[in-house]
C-alpha cells in the first residue's frame, strides 16, 4: 500500500477520542482519513473546511451552471445565423414593457 501524505487515523481512535481527530484536522487544516480493517472508512474535517467545500462546490456548481446557459444561447445564436433567421425586437417580444425605462435600486440588498 502506498503511503498517503495526510493524517489518518483508525475506527478505534475515532470511537476512543473524536474530538482528537477534530482537533487533529483543524490543526492541520485537512481531512484525517479514518481506516477500519486496512480499508478507508470515512474521512474527518473541521467545520470551518468542511464548510468551505461546500461553498467552493456550490460556487463551481453555479459556474458551471452558467457556462452551460452561455453555451446553449451561444449555439442558438449560430444556428439561428447559418439559417438566415432575423432575432427578435424586444418590442416583438415583450410589448410595451420594452418602452420603460428601468430603475435601478442602490438600497435593494444585492450589493
Amino acid at each position: 500500500m502506498q503511503t498517503m501524505k495526510v493524517p489518518f487515523s483508525n475506527i478505534t481512535e475515532l470511537k476512543k477520542s473524536p474530538t482528537k481527530l477534530f482537533e487533529e484536522a483543524k490543526s492541520r487544516k485537512t481531512g484525517v482519513y479514518v481506516f477500519n480493517r486496512d480499508q478507508p472508512a470515512g474521512v474527518v474535517l473541521a467545520v470551518a473546511d468542511y464548510e468551505e467545500l461546500v461553498n467552493q462546490n456550490e460556487e463551481l456548481q453555479d459556474r458551471l451552471f452558467e457556462l452551460e446557459q452561455d453555451y446553449v444561447v451561444s449555439q442558438r445564436l449560430i444556428k439561428q445565423e447559418k439559417e438566415n433567421k432575423p432575432l427578435m425586437a424586444d418590442k416583438t417580444v415583450r410589448g410595451p414593457a420594452a418602452d420603460d425605462v428601468p430603475t435601478i435600486d442602490e438600497n435593494d440588498g444585492w450589493e
